[in-house]
């Protein structure tokens, strides 16, 4: 006779009366164990190959049950069934179509069993449970803590009984939880009513914002879940720490999401501005009719705003794009516009240099002086290039701490690369020297012996 067992090993708890039948029935009877692994990406693609779908639409929906699986059979089974329930994978003649897979949510039947488990181990962990999964996939001890506004004990309570019923998994250094599988946390927080889920994000956001550096994203996406206009100032951080690390991209985006936002809330135009110029001056590098037009609702948001430094700001950067899209003498126009009304500011406070600075803008008048005396050689305009030039030492002199966005130094490598149509090549001996003042004197000067030959 031979007798056929199935348990599910995540609900083996210490509890369960097979916890400790199973040794005995191994050592005694000599049973045969079978362990059934997740299934690996070979796996994936055979249970996707019967939809014949096309191949990038096949590997989006592999990556999908890989990300929302984790390996689990039953539940990328349940996965591509909810697929194809809600439309999102539909059959088109002999092929099949892959939709949006981003507003499918948690299947019925995968929700049914979760919350089975769950309850197995009461109200109290349930709700904590709840909050846990409000704070994200993995939940710091202390913010799950201060959020869910419970003690210690009653914590760690709650994560030996949820770990052990493989709901929860601790991080390698024991100050955070994470969930053993993101469908088991998807379908805590869809089982969550919006309006307490607003709540909850708001205080994970202030919860995480006392937190020793907190993480600009992560504070941004709470605030804006809570719908607390707060998520303005975290999403510009978010924009600016990704910007300084080179993520044009997700640097953009995120001053799109606080251009949204501040526009919902009706934020002031000066603010709405300086954000648009920003965002032009990021999109420079992926996408420059986009950046054009972002800089020019700068510049129409400095005339409702009467800002006169963004105005002037907006339309040097959009002259300087223009350039760069080939329609010198529009840019140059525009360049020569900003600065004359540069002329006009009074001296900036440190307060307004220090912002600009942050920004990777220079903050000294000179710089655009520079550029544009540059634009002038290269079109052929020597004598307008000499008169900028002179017009450039006569700046007061600032040290010049910003990027290399339209400063004196991109100048200076342009010039020394050779790659304008003028034979610009500096010989090594007028390389920068180390101090500000020397420079500065070195470039104008170098600039000067240019447009004289």
């Amino acid at each position: 006779m031979l007798l056929l067992v199935t348990y599910r090993s995540d609900e083996l708890t210490r509890r369960h009366p097979l916890y400790a039948l199973l040794p005995l029935l191994v050592r005694e009877a000599h049973a045969q164990r079978l362990d059934l692994h997740p299934l690996d990406a070979a796996g994936l693609w055979a249970l996707v190959a019967p939809y014949a779908l096309l191949p990038a639409h096949a590997d989006r929906l592999v990556t999908y049950l890989a990300d929302r699986a984790e390996g689990n059979p039953f539940f990328a089974g349940e996965l591509l069934r909810t697929l194809e329930e809600a439309r999102v994978l539909t059959q088109d003649g002999a092929t099949w179509v892959l939709g949006d897979l981003g507003a499918v949510g948690v299947p019925p039947l995968l929700r049914q069993v979760i919350d089975a488990r769950v309850d197995r181990l009461g109200e109290t962990t349930r709700a904590l449970l709840m909050v846990a999964a409000v704070i994200g996939q993995e939940a710091p001890l202390a913010v799950w803590q201060a959020v869910a506004e419970t003690d210690e004990a009653t914590l760690l309570m709650v994560v030996e009984e949820a770990t052990e019923a493989r709901l929860l998994a601790e991080t390698p250094n024991g100050a955070a939880i994470r969930f053993a599988h993101a469908l088991i946390r998807e379908a805590l927080y869809e089982g969550t009513i919006g309006v307490r889920r607003r709540a909850l994000h708001q205080r994970v956001a202030e919860a995480l914002i006392g937190l020793p550096a907190p993480d600009p994203d992560a504070v941004a996406d709470h605030f804006q879940r809570a719908g607390d206009p707060r998520a303005i100032n975290w999403l510009d951080q978010a924009a600016e720490r990704a910007r300084r690390a080179y993520a044009w991209t997700m640097a953009a985006d995120r001053l799109e999401a606080a251009l949204a936002r501040s526009e919902q809330v009706g934020g002031a135009p000066a603010e709405q501005g300086w954000r648009l110029l920003r965002l032009g001056l990021l999109c420079r590098y992926f996408d420059r009719q986009h950046a054009a037009a972002a800089l020019n609702a700068a510049a129409e948001q400095a005339i409702v705003a009467d800002d006169s430094l963004l105005a002037a700001y907006a339309r040097f950067n959009l002259g300087l794009l223009h350039c760069y899209l080939s329609e010198p003498r529009r840019g140059i126009a525009d360049m020569a516009a900003a600065v004359a009304v540069l002329d006009t500011i009074p001296a900036l406070d440190e307060e307004q240099r220090a912002r600009l600075r942050s920004w990777g803008l220079a903050d000294d008048s000179a710089h655009q002086c520079g550029t544009l005396a540059l634009w002038y050689a290269e079109t052929g305009h020597l004598a307008e290039a000499r008169a900028m030039i002179a017009r450039a030492r006569e700046r007061p002199l600032d040290p010049p701490r910003t990027s290399w966005l339209d400063g004196p130094s991109r100048p200076m490598r342009y010039a020394r690369s050779g790659s304008s149509r003028r034979n610009w090549a500096i010989p090594p001996k007028h390389g920068p020297p180390t101090s500000t003042t020397s420079r500065r004197t070195a470039w104008l000067a170098s600039m000067a012996r240019l447009v004289t030959r």
